[in-house]
């Protein structure tokens, strides 16, 4: 089992909480997704968000092979939430991280987050694609921001009136 790089994003993260790269990237994952898993429904295009971007060119075609790979072999399914929901799945979170680490120079960490989701070596076939898709929004501005990841403590087994709890 893979070690995984702890999380810089909590679960059930607000979308209010996110930044401009952060939405843009969840958006186009949850429409991408959205296409998928409801085909016959008609969806707005994600493509469109990347052509208003400026970064169509490069960030379509390295989008586009990224998820033909993570779909073509996943290691367990993803969590991608519907395109209106207000809170981050974990894996949509997992998805912003590891575009963040690329764009910061943390390829070592990216390649760990990505190994959660499909086998090494389609983790080598993967890289280059969200390689270049982490650059291909960088060269336009959309940076995701360095977030700090923390391994958690376990929460208290009391509440704040120091009265002892059982889940």
């Amino acid at each position: 089992m893979p070690h995984i790089c702890p999380a810089a994003y909590e679960p059930d993260m607000p979308m209010t909480e996110l930044r401009s790269a952060e939405l843009f990237l969840a958006g186009a994952f949850r429409l991408y997704a959205s296409e998928r898993i409801d085909p016959k429904r008609r969806w707005p295009d994600w493509r469109q968000g990347f052509v208003a971007a400026g970064i169509a060119a490069d960030g379509v075609p390295a989008f586009e092979r990224l998820f033909e790979i993570v779909t073509a072999v996943p290691l367990r399914p993803l969590s991608v939430r519907c395109i209106h929901a207000r809170f981050l799945s974990e894996d949509e979170g997992r998805l912003l991280q590891m575009v963040g680490l690329l764009q910061h120079n943390r390829d070592a960490q990216a390649v760990l987050l990505l190994e959660d989701w499909i086998p090494p070596a389609a983790v080598q076939l993967a890289l280059p694609a969200l390689r270049s898709l982490a650059f291909a929004m960088s060269g336009a501005g959309l940076s995701v921001p360095p977030r700090r990841a923390e391994h958690r403590p376990w929460p208290a087994a009391w509440d704040e009136s120091g009265v002892p709890t059982v889940h």
